[in-house]
Formats: C-alpha cells, sequence, structure tokens
C-alpha cells in the first residue's frame, strides 16, 4: 500500500486484533473510542485511508470522519487476504506501534527536541506542567518524552478525553479540575522543569509563571496574536497578546525562542519559548 506524505492510514480495529497484525504505517484508534479520542485524529482536512475488519461500523466510521471535514480517499475491510498481503510485500508488523497523527501546540513540538533536558532516572523524571491543557495533546507529548506532567483543565469532559488517551497509550498523567482564573487558584506543589501553555491567555496568570517554574525551567507559550481578530477570532484583546509582549515580560530570562506564525487558516499566534535563570 502506498501511501501519499499527506494520507494518514487509521486503523479502526480492536486492540487484539491491531497487535495481531497491521500494516506498518498504521495509526491506531479504535472504532469503540473514536469520539472520546477524536483529539488524537490529525488536522481536519487531513486525507485518511480507513481500515477496519467489520463493514457496518467501517461505514459508519466513514461517515463519522467526513462529518469531522475529513476526506476519506478510501476504506478498506482487513481480512485474511489483505493481511497476507501485507506479510508477502513486508508491511506487516505486530505489537501496539502506530503512528503518531496529532500534533501538539507548535511551540511544544519544537521546543521538546531542541532545548527539553529531562532529569535522568536515577534522579527522579523533570516534572511539567499543561495550564489550559483540554483534551491534552500536550500533556500527552510531555510523557512521551519522559515528564512527569501535572494537567490542569475547567472542563470536566476534557480532562476525561485526555485520562481515556492516556490509559490506552499506557502513560501516566495526573489531571486537577479547577478554573484558573479563580483568584484563589494556587500550586502548592510549584518547581516545574517546563510549564506549557497553548491557545489560553488570562494575563492575571503570567507573573505567577516565574514562581511555579524550577530555576533553569523551561516556558513554552503558543497563542493568539493580535490580528487574529480579524479571522474568526478571539476577536477581544484579553485573548491577544501583542507584540513583543511575552519578550517584555521575561526580558530577564533566556529567550529562546519570539515569532509569529500563521495557522492554516491565517490566525496569527505567538510562539515564545524562555528558560528561567538559574540563581
Amino acid at each position: 500500500m502506498t501511501l501519499s506524505p499527506t494520507t494518514a492510514l487509521l486503523d479502526l480495529r480492536t486492540p487484539p486484533a491491531y497487535q495481531s497484525g497491521h500494516h506498518l504505517n498504521a495509526s491506531h484508534l479504535p472504532f469503540a473510542a473514536l469520539i472520546m479520542r477524536r483529539h488524537e485524529l490529525p488536522p481536519p482536512g487531513t486525507p485518511l485511508r480507513v481500515l477496519h475488519d467489520d463493514a457496518a461500523d467501517l461505514t459508519i466510521a466513514v461517515s463519522q470522519l467526513q462529518d469531522w471535514s475529513y476526506p476519506v480517499v478510501s476504506a478498506l475491510l482487513v481480512d485474511a487476504e489483505r493481511l497476507a498481503h501485507w506479510r508477502q510485500s513486508g508491511e506487516l508488523v505486530t505489537g501496539q506501534s502506530s503512528e503518531r497523527l496529532w500534533q501538539a501546540n507548535g511551540a511544544l513540538e519544537l521546543a521538546l527536541p531542541r532545548w527539553s533536558h529531562p532529569a535522568q532516572p536515577a534522579s527522579g523524571p523533570a516534572r511539567a506542567l499543561d495550564l489550559a491543557c483540554g483534551s491534552g495533546r500536550d500533556a500527552l507529548l510531555l510523557a512521551m518524552h519522559g515528564y512527569d506532567v501535572l494537567a490542569i483543565d475547567h472542563k470536566v469532559d476534557a480532562l476525561a478525553r485526555l485520562k481515556a488517551s492516556a490509559s490506552a497509550l499506557q502513560l501516566v498523567i495526573h489531571t486537577r479540575c479547577c478554573d484558573l482564573e479563580d483568584p484563589a487558584f494556587a500550586l502548592a506543589d510549584a518547581a516545574f522543569d517546563l510549564v506549557t501553555i497553548a491557545r489560553y491567555l488570562h494575563r492575571p496568570l503570567l507573573p505567577r509563571l516565574r514562581d511555579w517554574l524550577a530555576p533553569g525551567g523551561l516556558l513554552v507559550y503558543e497563542t493568539f496574536a493580535r490580528g487574529a481578530e480579524r479571522f474568526s477570532g478571539p476577536k477581544r484583546a484579553e485573548y491577544l497578546l501583542e507584540q513583543g509582549e511575552l519578550s517584555a515580560l521575561f526580558a530577564d530570562w533566556s529567550i529562546l525562542l519570539a515569532q509569529v506564525v500563521s495557522l492554516a487558516d491565517g490566525r496569527p499566534v505567538q510562539q515564545f519559548v524562555a528558560r528561567r535563570p538559574l540563581s
């Protein structure tokens, strides 16, 4: 099976069926968990080739994915003949390996391979904080990189989706449901090695990030910049970063990245990465 670089191969079979044999380029998302773990899909608009061993469920899944704005290039039944073909062509593998379709926030995807230095196992895992985590793609990626993660959001359903993904991916992520904009919000267990925030801005929290990051810790921030109001929003100034705002606020830190990029829909977002001084 030849896939273009922009086409994703999504296998919807049960975990035992997938693990017993699947295409080496496949990503696994069981049909039964498709809605709960929707955040593990690639960005809408990504072409998909969908696989399942149940024809009725395959039809339902294709309809659902199309409703979510995914072009379905093909819907294929996985039967003994297809598995034999993959085996003959050297494309059949076993186990839980699965291609990651989803992306974390762009600043975090850039920062982890460049500037993140988790502690060695002997000294304990590095600690990460994901504020306003939503369904938790950033938290999942941090856990995959060996961090001990605390993910916080005010939406119970979003945290439930994160927990479902963490369990399926065999990751341990601590969650906390609370209102970040409540003046009483506090973190007694501060001193994180990395703090990340994406698509969220509440300016009263910004000075407190200094207290929550350990010396040498990394701040990774990505959210909408002034100019997004000309597109689909957010429209209100309190949700939009001004040019150079974070660089000025953290001018005494080592600023590793400060740039504005555009999303596919044209909205500008600021990507900011800075390291707290050691002393």
